[in-house]
């Protein structure tokens, strides 16, 4: 196994509906572009696809496997697959709306789940993959996909690398609140401001993304759901961007503050180099020990003591 995986991302999704009136969805050109800028900040190269917006059926089936095809042969890759639009569950079964479906044919016009599955499964083989369906009922999408994982793994099992994971953006009977989700997955996977995670983990685990996520969403109307298929090493889809490699294992959080202390506010605030014993806060120490003196004098004057300086001084 590779330390340094190649990832790619394939992000697809529907806005305009031809057969569905007053389904059209004008947020989601907004969710492919936030959910593609946060996968790529993370090291994700995006597919091109010409099923990006608005596919019909005919060309979602026939151009997914020919972009799956173009990463056919490079090795340890990670694949995250993210389609947001209408999701549909008819009681057998759970379907992506594509822009040409019919409400009155959707094993003809629709994208069952499961297809979409084996696509992904028996094309070719991912060290590790993510499947996210940013629809409505999309929980039940879930299940359709694991089922389909679980029937295939026996011929397929080389091709199930170390893991695959399913994230739905809502439970099987909820809708899914437009643009919400995608607003919170890239949010937390971007981790900017280092709730997550610390700077001694590499990777950011896949159940602290999905409560962070939750946390974010509208309670209890809509709540995302992980599912883990055959995971057999730790999940390596998302590093950690403040992941700091020079710090100790074990290091605990104290410590970690203060060697950050130590390495990076003391030089700053000295105006140095971390390799530098040098300061350029010249002047200090005697206007301290002046300030001391009259705030500790038995006989102060009443004179107002104002410290002053240059523009830059600190």
């Amino acid at each position: 196994m590779t330390d340094s995986p190649k990832r790619y991302l394939i992000a697809a999704g529907v806005e305009n509906y031809r057969h569905l009136s007053n389904m059209d969805l004008p947020l989601v050109p907004a969710e492919l572009a936030r959910m593609s800028g946060a996968l790529v900040q993370l090291g994700y190269k995006r597919v091109p696809a010409r099923l990006t917006r608005n596919p019909t059926k005919r060309d979602f089936v026939a151009k997914l496997p020919n972009h799956l095809e173009k990463i056919r042969e490079e090795s340890s890759v990670m694949l995250v697959f993210y389609f947001t639009g209408h999701g549909h569950f008819d009681g057998d079964r759970h379907y992506l709306l594509l822009s040409d479906s019919k409400p009155d044919d959707l094993d003809g016009t629709a994208l069952p789940v499961e297809e979409l599955a084996r696509i992904l499964v028996k094309k070719r083989r991912f060290e590790q993959s993510l499947i996210i369906l940013d629809v409505c009922y999309a929980g039940r999408g879930n299940d359709d996909i694991a089922a389909v994982f679980q029937r295939l793994k026996g011929g397929f099992s080389a091709y199930l690398g170390t893991g695959a994971f399913l994230l739905a953006s809502a439970r099987s009977w909820e809708q899914a609140s437009r643009g919400t989700f995608s607003d919170a997955f890239a949010r937390v996977i971007l981790n900017q401001e280092g709730q997550w995670g610390g700077k001694t983990q590499q990777f950011l685990y896949p159940d602290t993304i999905v409560g962070a996520v939750n946390s974010l969403l509208p309670r209890p109307s809509q709540q995302a759901v992980l599912t883990a298929l055959d995971v057999t090493d730790h999940c390596r889809l998302f590093p950690n961007r403040n992941y700091d490699a020079t710090i100790p294992a074990g290091l605990d959080l104290e410590s970690q503050r203060s060697r950050d202390l130590a390495e990076h506010w003391i030089p700053r605030a000295h105006g140095t180099e971390l390799s530098s014993r040098t300061s350029y806060f010249t002047g200090r120490r005697q206007a301290l020990r002046e300030i001391v003196s009259w705030l500790t004098s038995k006989d102060p004057d009443d004179t107002l003591r104002v410290v002053t300086g240059a523009p830059g001084a600190g």
